[in-house]
């Protein structure tokens, strides 16, 4: 991500309906009318989302909630993060609301 991906919060923004499918979830972009299946582990990423996090505090919780060691959580999850800024479904903040 190209702000501070530490310090910033990801908003979800209005316009974006998910439903839960057989592999995982469905995501409706109402802006940009596009569809895009996200894994279970990514619809609880996006539930953490809320626009108090940061992205740090979110890594956090996914080094503590996996087995995985934090550099590759924080570099799995600027990934994904970063895909779903592109596509319209989460917003990058500056600071936490």
């Amino acid at each position: 991500m190209e702000l501070a991906i530490d310090r910033c919060a990801i908003l979800q923004p209005t316009g974006c309906v998910v439903r839960p499918q057989q592999e995982g979830y469905l995501f409706y972009n109402a802006r940009t009318d596009e569809l895009h299946l996200v894994p279970e582990a990514g619809f609880l990423i996006y539930q953490l989302c809320d626009g108090l996090r940061t992205v740090d505090e979110i890594e956090q919780w996914l080094a503590q909630a996996s087995s995985e060691p934090r550099p590759a959580t924080s570099e799995a999850l600027g990934r994904f993060l970063d895909a779903l800024v592109a596509r319209g479904i989460v917003e990058a903040l500056d600071e936490p609301h």
